[in-house]
């Protein structure tokens, strides 16, 4: 008996020509197609809806005789392409369903990609600016290419206008959105949370830190090696951004979270929450570091290697 008399299909007869369906996926994507390779194998979800028809179906199908595949994609925003193969046809189990022949290709695929987002146009990758720091710049794109425009700057995976990031200001000077601006005598401090400035004029240096402008930035330096070091100095001390300059390290000092809960003193050198921020970069930004430090960030290869490499610490996961 023909194994294809027992078997289901969804067959689309529009137009001149009938065609077997072997995929379909919605826009939404309400059928999860990250699957056990044993799923592939046998076809998943529902013939009327999103569905995968099985590698062993497919194999029956296209080793009967000379099969075309034709691949249909749209987009929300109305637009189409597809892509076509005068012959096509794969192995069966023992040959890991693997395609043994894929003919002519035919269809406009190569030059149909989707639009980009707001505020985004396709550009160049390599100097991505960003709302977190404005003056500088990370090597990262969606995976279309997409870029803010002129004037705008990457947020998550939006792109917000610069009046936005350049908010907090103090004399002139742009405050990156989490990060911190201190007078020239250290009796205050301004941080900059949600685009809006919060001083605290209570703020004064430590009694082992001395009030100094290095790279023309006013901060209370001191020579603590770790955020358990800040703890240890002092215990009182809320959990947020302070300054630590570990052994030998060769710059001046730079900021970390130090998370002063449960025991005190973690320095955090990775911060992942829901998922805001792409941490799919190249070598160099996870060597230098990226991200806000009150929010989603890695702290950086190399500031990691120096901090590590002073003494034994402890690693905690959360």
């Amino acid at each position: 008996m023909d194994i294809l008399n027992l078997l289901k299909f969804f067959c689309d007869n529009e137009g001149s020509e009938a065609w077997t369906v072997l995929l379909r996926r919605n826009i939404d994507g309400g059928l999860v197609f990250k699957r056990e390779w044993n799923d592939y194998k046998k076809g998943f979800g529902f013939l009327s809806q999103e569905y995968w028809i099985g590698n062993e179906k497919l194999s029956y199908l296209t080793s009967q005789k000379n099969y075309e595949v034709h691949i249909n994609i749209s987009y929300e925003n109305g637009s189409s392409c597809y892509a076509s193969y005068d012959l096509f046809r794969i192995t069966d189990d023992f040959g890991n369903f693997n395609i043994t022949k894929l003919g002519q290709y035919s269809g406009n695929a190569d030059e149909c990609m989707p639009p980009c987002p707001g505020n985004m146009a396709p550009g160049d990758c390599s100097c991505q600016k960003t709302f977190a720091n404005p003056s500088g710049c990370l090597n990262t794109c969606n995976v279309h290419n997409c870029v803010c425009t002129d004037g705008f700057y990457l947020k998550g995976e939006d792109c917000v206008p610069l009046s936005e990031c350049t908010r907090c200001q103090v004399n002139g000077i742009n405050i990156p959105e989490g990060r911190s601006y201190v007078s020239a005598d250290c009796t205050s401090r301004a941080e900059c949370r949600n685009g809006q400035l919060l001083w605290d004029n209570t703020y004064a240096c430590r009694a082992n830190a001395v009030c100094d402008k290095r790279n023309n930035v006013w901060q209370c330096y001191t020579d603590d090696v770790d955020c358990l070091k800040v703890y240890e100095d002092d215990n009182s001390r809320p959990s947020g951004i302070y300054n630590i300059k570990p052994a030998n390290w060769p710059g001046l000092p730079f900021e970390v979270y130090c998370n002063m809960a449960d025991g005190g003193g973690w320095t955090v050198f990775q911060h992942r929450e829901d998922g805001t921020f792409d941490f799919y970069q190249n070598w160099t930004t996870y060597r230098i570091g990226f991200g806000s430090l009150d929010d989603e960030h890695w702290l950086g290869n190399e500031k990691l290697y120096y901090l590590t490499n002073q003494k034994q610490y402890t690693l905690r996961l959360t």
